[in-house]
């Protein structure tokens, strides 16, 4: 008897631990199914901020502004080549794209050279104008005064020239002979290809002359340009073509 109740206990044990182990087993699934739900109602983390630019070098970009300003007040436009101004202004843009005084500073590099060309055209210094069209061109090969300026060079160096030289008395006397010859000469002076440059001691005194170019026969304006200085002298230039624009070159 003592026996059988032995077993009777031995297996109220199993019946404990089974009992234990499902409702282990359950504790276990529900944990895992918060763990689940917890995972999938987790909101994303939000995303990295955005890489931010770093500022730019300003004592640097100074200092090659300053460096530029120097180069350009000792006509260092271009040369030499490790301290020209041409240089430290793309040293700037490199650093700052689009930096407002180093695009100005380059601009001014390049009206320079064009001033410098347009001087040389008036003393027919043609090497000279080439040259510095050239290197506007070098440095903002679309600026776009270049391709009208570089025409105007090559008509004005291919013209044919007639000089009327005349001395100062015979201008301030308005003498016959020189009012004569001037009207000759106004007769080349008509042509639809000609442009005619006037020296005289005055703007009076151009005048003058202007007017007894006019004597010439002919109704066709005579385009002049007149300049103050001596001796008074009359240039007519005729283009090997009339300019289509109307403006002589």
């Amino acid at each position: 008897m003592a026996h059988v109740v032995g077993m009777q206990d031995g297996g109220l044990s199993l019946g404990r631990i089974e009992r234990s182990r499902t409702s282990m087993a359950v504790v276990l699934l529900a944990l895992a199914a918060c763990q689940v739900e917890e995972r999938v109602t987790q909101p994303a983390p939000p995303p990295p901020p955005e890489p931010v630019a770093p500022a730019p070098p300003t004592e640097r970009v100074d200092a090659l502004l300053d460096r530029a300003e120097a180069a350009l007040r000792d006509e260092r436009l271009l040369h030499p080549a490790a301290d020209s101004a041409l240089t430290h202004y793309l040293a700037v843009l490199e650093l700052v794209p689009d930096q407002p005084d180093a695009l100005e500073g380059i601009e001014r590099i390049v009206e320079s050279f064009l001033q410098r060309a347009q001087d040389a055209i008036r003393q027919q210094r043609w090497a000279a104008a080439r040259s510095m069209l050239d290197r506007a061109r070098l440095v903002d090969g679309d600026h776009p005064s270049l391709p009208s300026l570089y025409t105007q060079l090559q008509r004005l160096r291919d013209a044919e020239r007639i000089h009327l030289d005349l001395s100062s008395a015979a201008v301030r006397d308005r003498t016959a002979d020189a009012a004569d010859a001037l009207a000759r000469l106004g007769v080349r002076a008509r042509q639809p290809n000609a442009r005619v440059l006037i020296r005289a001691g005055s703007d009076l005194q151009g005048r003058w002359i202007y007017a007894q170019l006019n004597r010439a026969p002919g109704d066709r304006r005579i385009r002049a340009e007149m300049e103050v200085g001596w001796p008074p002298r009359v240039v007519v230039v005729l283009f090997a073509h009339p300019d289509p624009s109307g403006e002589g070159g």
